[in-house]
């Protein structure tokens, strides 16, 4: 009897252990084809959420003293500042499209390495292709700051604004 009763304990741990084994395999299975679809969507959730600017702007550019231009295929963003950057100071931004059929224009300004809030503004049209705001920057207790201002082009036949990043420093 005593054999009989060691011989169901030990069939008895096998079984527990082949449940084991298979339901770590299950497990294991489970995460391989998480990490297949949800990695990816991932990826692809981020891009929809901060997609990357569809220009990539030329390097070198000082707004408040030249003309900044991005360009891709036959379309050109470029943005001009009428003065030097400073905080809590009038400025006007002036952005001229080509190759756009926008629909409206919006200017967002954002702190490189600091939130700042929402600083986004409607641009108006002046002429055809060309659209202008005046604004002003948040003040920066750090003293001097790198600024994106990021130009938001709204077409009618697409779901999501194009973007075109320009950079720059104000005090």
């Amino acid at each position: 009897m005593m054999s009989q009763s060691s011989s169901r304990k030990r069939r008895s741990r096998r079984h527990r252990k082949r449940q084991q084994r298979i339901i770590l395999a299950l497990i294991a299975a489970v995460l391989l084809l998480a990490m297949i679809f949800i990695i990816p969507w991932v990826g692809k959730m981020r891009q929809v959420i901060n997609p990357a600017p569809d220009f990539e702007t030329v390097s070198g550019c000082l707004l408040g003293s030249d003309t900044c231009i991005a360009r891709h295929d036959h379309q050109l963003v470029a943005l001009t500042l009428d003065k030097v950057p400073m905080s809590a100071t009038p400025m006007v931004f002036t952005t001229r499209l080509e190759g756009f059929e926008a629909e409206s224009v919006v200017l967002d300004l954002q702190g490189k390495e600091m939130f700042m809030g929402i600083n986004q503004v409607d641009m108006q049209q002046v002429q055809p292709g060309t659209w202008s705001v005046q604004t002003e920057l948040p003040v920066c207790t750090t003293g001097r700051m790198t600024w994106h201002a990021t130009v938001l082009i709204h077409e009618a036949d697409r779901d999501h604004p194009i973007k075109a990043v320009f950079e720059f420093e104000a005090q």
